[in-house]
């Protein structure tokens, strides 16, 4: 890998996510760098797989990763939501870094990523499948020598895609299509070392499986959760709203089809595994199954995801690998999909160095390292406004959770006896000291991660204190530069309300002069934009200044013609 390059794209996420990005302290490539591959599926529960326990779905395929390598007992995602998480995968960040906080927001291309640094160093890389980081782009992405893709969510019928820059009319199912062409760049004969995602559309909303699998559980003993039905009235306030939107669905059916639609994912990577036997290089190759997130089934009246709950953020992880993990492997320390990038940065031979907060899952599973606690996030996504942003930390034995949102009851749950989170014992004062060290131990977690969005956990009781209103983001693009047609240096300011409440808006320079106001008026809840041209002001540092009522969040700005 071109040292002067990386250095480059480390200096320019640093600058874009407003904390240094990762660097690699060992440009070279290993000897005998492993092929890499990601199967990734949407919104699989980690319970889905024969191999996890499942009751009637079988998946000897999957489970062949799993047998064969390692099984992560304990994987979760930090973000539990499409974009986010896949950003943090290709990026090894935190969602508060990495912003794409929702699923509309695209991932900054300037922002450094691992097939960024692996195809620099030498690997044949390629996307297959689902990207979703912004709904209405499906063109090629940077670090990718093939590209196949989709707008959005796409289509599991008949779908449009996009390869490699050309849209093609594909027909078939979406599973199958993808696997074609995943199978197709397996084949080839190459000298040097590969990278491939392989990024599944199952098993998302509308469960659609090929239809030589559809009837195929219409008889399984399908069982209702145990929170289906529960008594929301120790549950956030917002539950209360969003409920209703799944009142009428049918969650043995929506099961079925759920199971029937992961068949075919279960039939392509046997495909896969087959085509990588044939090829002979199986062993060779850096195999990783990974859920994007969890998903409820009818958990607590729910069909979705986002929320801090288990079966929304545990996650399906499996690597296989010989030469770090032996058959039959199981680790029960805590992974997460964090530490997916400092794991491909390694196998290649390349050191994650400074600030990459994940952890490599070969030193997990070797017991090198151990986590103790993670630090979850979500951030408010219009298509889903009852939702306050959320903040948690889950430990081995508890997990705490917090909203910004007056209204929302805090959440505590007891792992050791209420693993299924049926017991709030928020107001118990049994366990007020346990409260206690976990607030603190949230906001150790945040101030580590350099979470600094408006969210305030400290407090003794939430719900007599001043909840977050409010959230500034860092503005875009920033630095300032000139745009090469207007000349106009022009930043995008976002920021989310979460009530209605007066606002005020300000740029100072770093003397501390004011040199705009931009909002002063009272307004509701929702995500604004604004722009602020700086083409008339000199170069230097900026801080954008966002009060609302008493409370005051700052974003630093630098400004370059």
């Amino acid at each position: 890998m071109r040292y002067s390059l990386w250095k480059t794209l480390a200096v320019m996420g640093s600058l874009i996510c407003g904390s240094a990005a990762f660097a690699v302290t060992n440009a070279k490539l290993d000897s005998s760098p492993p092929n890499i591959l990601i199967i990734l599926v949407d919104d699989l529960r980690a319970d889905a797989l024969g191999v996890t326990g499942h009751s009637f779905f079988k998946s000897p395929n999957i489970d062949r990763i799993a047998k064969e390598g390692v099984l992560f007992q304990n994987a979760f995602v930090t973000h539990s939501l499409c974009s986010p998480s896949r950003a943090t995968l290709l990026t090894g960040l935190h969602t508060h870094h990495h912003r794409v906080f929702e699923n509309n927001i695209p991932l900054d291309p300037r922002l450094p990523t691992v097939p960024k640094i692996l195809q620099a160093s030498g690997y044949e890389t390629a996307f297959i499948g689902k990207w979703h980081m912004g709904y209405n782009d499906d063109q090629p992405k940077p670090g990718f020598n093939r590209w196949i893709s989709f707008f959005g969510q796409g289509k599991y019928l008949d779908p449009l895609i996009n390869v490699d820059g050309r849209q093609i009319q594909a027909t078939g199912h979406i599973t199958d299509i993808l696997t074609g062409y995943a199978l197709e760049f397996l084949a080839r004969d190459r000298q040097q070392p590969f990278f491939l995602i392989l990024s599944h559309k199952a098993v998302h909303d509308p469960f659609t499986s090929q239809s030589r699998f559809s009837g195929q559980y219409k008889d399984a003993n399908i069982v209702l959760p145990q929170t289906w039905g529960e008594n929301l009235s120790t549950k956030p306030a917002f539950l209360k709203d969003y409920v209703p939107f799944f009142a009428n669905l049918d969650f043995k059916k929506r099961a079925q089809w759920y199971y029937e639609c992961l068949a075919g994912v279960e039939e392509s990577v046997g495909k896969i595994l087959a085509k990588l036997a044939e090829k002979k290089t199986l062993d060779a190759t850096l195999v990783i199954f990974i859920g994007d997130n969890g998903y409820m089934l009818g958990e607590h009246n729910l069909s979705d995801k986002r929320l801090a709950y288990e079966e929304s953020i545990r996650i399906p992880l499996f690597v296989r690998y010989p030469k770090w993990f032996a058959p039959g492997s199981q680790a029960s320390t805590m992974a997460l999909n964090l530490d997916i990038a400092p794991t491909l940065l390694e196998a290649a031979g390349m050191s994650a160095a400074r600030n990459l907060p994940g952890i490599s899952l070969r030193k997990l599973a070797g017991g090198e390292v151990k986590r103790n606690s993670f630090l979850y996030e979500y951030f408010f996504d219009p298509i889903t406004s009852m939702i306050p942003p959320i903040r948690a930390i889950r430990t081995h034995d508890y997990k705490y959770i917090t909203y910004a949102d007056f209204n929302a009851t805090d959440e505590l749950y007891d792992l050791r006896s209420d693993a299924i989170e049926k017991n709030n014992l928020i107001d118990n004062p049994a366990f007020a000291p346990i409260l206690r060290r976990l607030r603190f131990q949230l906001d150790s977690l945040r101030l580590a991660a350099g979470d600094t969005s408006a969210f305030d956990t400290a407090v003794e009781d939430r719900r007599n204190g001043a909840p977050a209103l409010f959230e500034l983001h860092q503005n875009y693009p920033n630095p300032l530069p000139a745009n090469e047609i207007s000349g106009h240096a022009v930043t995008t300011i976002r920021y989310a309300l979460y009530k209605s409440v007066p606002v005020r808006l300000e740029i100072f320079d770093a003397t501390g002069r004011k040199v705009a106001t931009l909002v002063e008026a009272i307004q509701g809840p929702g995500v604004r934009m604004i722009q602020w041209n700086a083409s008339h002001h000199p170069n230097g540092v900026y801080l954008c200044r966002l009060q609302v009522g008493a409370l005051v969040q700052t974003r630093k700005m630098i400004v370059l013609h």
